[in-house]
């Protein structure tokens, strides 16, 4: 809830400096928003804020879920994201080479752990089954930190 809490701060902030940019108010009701007022403000995160593709995606999704349940409310008639569709950016798939995975193969550890681990990562490289889908499996739970996640 608190990453979801923050997300939606930050796409405040954004609009907020867009509102105050491009038409000089703090503040705009939810049935002035058009399509116009859609393409301007991905315009600008992309050449003022100067944002990645992937970060105006989740900006604009956001924005577009606060409008759809105005909509569902009654608040707003027609949805000002009709026909916007936000450019993906392009997904990158890394692999590691036999090198690679040789030498992960190859090095010593210095704790018994640290071999399971190494296995469990091993075993997701040969059979491409994601390790949060076996790890309950094997038993260890998995604890957040700072929102990350470790083995204990």
């Amino acid at each position: 809830m608190e990453g979801t809490a923050t997300s939606y701060k930050y796409a405040c902030s954004h609009l907020m400096q867009f509102l105050n940019k491009e038409y000089n108010l703090s503040d705009i009701p939810f049935t002035a928003l058009d399509r116009s007022f859609i393409d301007k403000y991905d315009l600008h995160l992309r050449t003022d804020c100067r944002l990645g593709a992937g970060t105006i995606l989740h900006l604009t999704t956001l924005l577009m879920t606060v409008i759809r349940r105005a909509k569902s409310a009654g608040i707003l008639t027609s949805n000002p994201f009709a026909g916007y569709e936000a450019e993906r950016p392009a997904r990158e798939i890394k692999y590691l080479t036999e090198q690679e995975l040789e030498r992960i193969m190859s090095t010593p550890l210095h704790n018994r752990k640290l071999y399971h681990i190494r296995d469990l990562f091993l075993f997701s490289c040969f059979t491409g089954i994601p390790i949060r889908g076996y790890v309950p499996l094997v038993g260890w739970r998995s604890r957040g930190c700072r929102g990350r996640h470790f083995m204990d």
